[in-house]
């Protein structure tokens, strides 16, 4: 008995500490992050840091693993929400510490949703989304949601816009987690979870709503649609319908997000022996997910068109909008390393007209892969 009582003595003490030590890998997470000690101080205290945040990560992680497993299904779930009421107001905390000015291309979409909203006119603007229309998508969801807050009394457009952005982080994370408990079972998905919460949940981007991070939600919703797809039946197709239009609208606000979509596609046909018995059903989902992607697509390209022709003529889009091409090129830049390049946007500008530029594009990307050579890729 009293073996008994000194374990169970023990097993509290351990949690305890495990927990204590999972508040501290938050600590030094936000350090890091708000101090940017990578990058403010030398090389050694990164590495030194980098040491301490993963073994906290590993205490966090067997910490939770013991602490869930004594408390029963519904204190999960009063755990689970209590968890993310916090981390919710810490992201909030962390968002309003770290927002600085409106600048960079989320200056064009916030200013010109502001004006529509306000004044149903985008003046100033318009030169810019009819170069970039990639980023009219965008544009035109963040009119919605100030139209919204409008309705609602007037609530500040940038502390929604950021609000909406930790939501679509944290369900980035819980899909993650769902995802990876499907594939790799509850220990590996439980590592997931106490990964993404401080790398993810506390990165810089929760005070940036932009492209970046409202595409990565629509990328790990696809991969959760996939792996949830039921082998046959009405559901079946109705899964495949709904990973088409996560794919589209991931596409509209970011191309990046057909990454995930392709892996799928490759997996799909590697994963075992290629026959015809096994290959037929996979093709004819194929060729379901293709129809109904080029109709969402073609149905929300529709509604983008006719928001935006009464601010930007077709003629002047056609003169000055920059292809996804342009963007491949400057992905294949050795100098910028793939980053934006001021050198390649005004090659691009220099050649009239979207076709010429999408030309001079190709071309371009033809010579570099010429250039990088078998070993350069």
């Amino acid at each position: 008995m009293e073996n008994l009582n000194t374990s169970a003595y023990k097993g509290r003490i351990a949690r305890v500490i495990y927990i204590f030590t999972a508040a501290i890998f938050v600590v030094f997470t936000v350090l890091t992050l708000i101090l940017k000690i990578s990058e403010d101080k030398p090389y050694w205290m990164t590495i030194i840091f980098t040491v301490i945040q993963g073994g906290l990560l590993l205490c966090m992680y067997y910490g939770i693993q013991n602490f869930l497993i004594h408390l029963s299904e519904r204190m999960k779930w009063v755990f689970a929400i209590c968890v993310f009421i916090i981390f919710f107001s810490l992201q909030v905390i962390m968002a309003t510490a770290l927002y600085g000015t409106i600048a960079y291309d989320f200056n064009y979409l916030f200013n010109a949703a502001n004006a529509i909203t306000n004044s149903g006119s985008m003046t100033g603007f318009d030169v810019y989304f009819a170069e970039f229309p990639n980023n009219t998508f965008l544009m035109l969801c963040f009119t919605n949601l100030f139209r919204v807050c409008n309705l609602m009394g007037g609530l500040s457009y940038i502390k929604a816009l950021i609000c909406v952005n930790i939501i679509c982080i944290d369900i980035s994370i819980i899909l993650a987690y769902l995802s990876a408990k499907k594939m790799f079972g509850k220990k590996t998905s439980l590592l997931t979870l106490c990964m993404m919460l401080p790398v993810v949940g506390l990165h810089r981007g929760v005070a940036l709503p932009y492209s970046d991070i409202f595409c990565m939600m629509f990328s790990v919703l696809t991969l959760f649609i996939y792996l949830h797809i039921p082998e046959q039946g009405v559901k079946r197709w109705i899964y495949i319908i709904l990973l088409s239009l996560s794919c589209v609208i991931g596409f509209l606000i970011k191309p990046q997000v057909l990454i995930v979509p392709t892996a799928i596609a490759i997996c799909m046909f590697l994963k075992e022996k290629v026959s015809w018995k096994t290959l037929w059903p996979e093709v004819k989902a194929a060729c379901c997910f293709v129809l109904a992607f080029i109709v969402f697509n073609m149905g929300i390209g529709k509604y983008i068109d006719i928001e935006i022709r009464p601010y930007i003529s077709a003629q002047l889009e056609e003169e000055t909008a920059v292809s996804i091409t342009h963007f491949m090129m400057m992905g294949m830049n050795e100098t910028s390393n793939g980053f934006f390049s001021s050198d390649d946007y005004k090659m691009t500008l220099a050649h009239k007209g979207k076709k010429a530029k999408t030309e001079f594009n190709i071309k371009e990307i033809k010579n570099r892969l010429y250039q990088f050579g078998i070993g350069g890729y």
